[in-house]
């Protein structure tokens, strides 16, 4: 009987092992250590983190003045490098214009997958002759929540 049940713990051991491995594998971890809620900005400033995020998967940061809920701009002109070993990342976030002082800004950090990845690259190509024009908020990969940190700018 002991045996039986021995064989039966190890059967479920053997299952579950892959099953975790495969759950580490994809899970996401995403940290924002820089600006924190309600710093003061001026025109532009580095946006800091950690992340730990899927294979194939890519790390972006998008910003809007926070009553513009539906109109995001994506920043730094690339997904950010993540570093392997620290897992750190930084992207500069370019808020607004001189005449958005005093307005509250959201930045916003995505995980999101290959062809949302090519979609944001691709607005970079024409963004400046079409005077950098707004767009949807991208669909984050399941499992990998944004996160949004809210600051006001306080000069340009």
């Amino acid at each position: 009987m002991k045996t039986r049940v021995a064989q039966i713990l190890l059967l479920c051991g053997l299952v579950a092992l892959p099953l975790a491995a495969q759950k580490a594998s994809t899970s996401c971890e995403v940290k924002v250590s820089t600006p924190q809620p309600g710093d003061k900005v001026g025109r532009d400033g580095r946006v800091r983190g950690t992340a730990k995020i899927p294979s194939g998967t890519f790390l972006w940061v998008l910003s809007h003045m926070k009553d513009l809920t539906e109109e995001w701009w994506p920043q730094g002109g690339r997904p950010a490098s993540i570093d392997p070993q620290t897992g750190e990342w930084v992207i500069i976030v370019g808020y607004g214009r001189a005449e958005d002082v005093k307005e509250n800004f959201e930045v916003a950090v995505v995980v999101v997958d290959a062809n949302t990845n090519t979609r944001l690259r691709d607005w970079f190509k024409d963004a400046k002759a079409k005077d950098y024009p707004s767009m949807e908020f991208p669909t984050p990969i399941d499992g990998c929540l944004p996160i949004k940190v809210v600051v006001n700018k306080t000069s340009h």
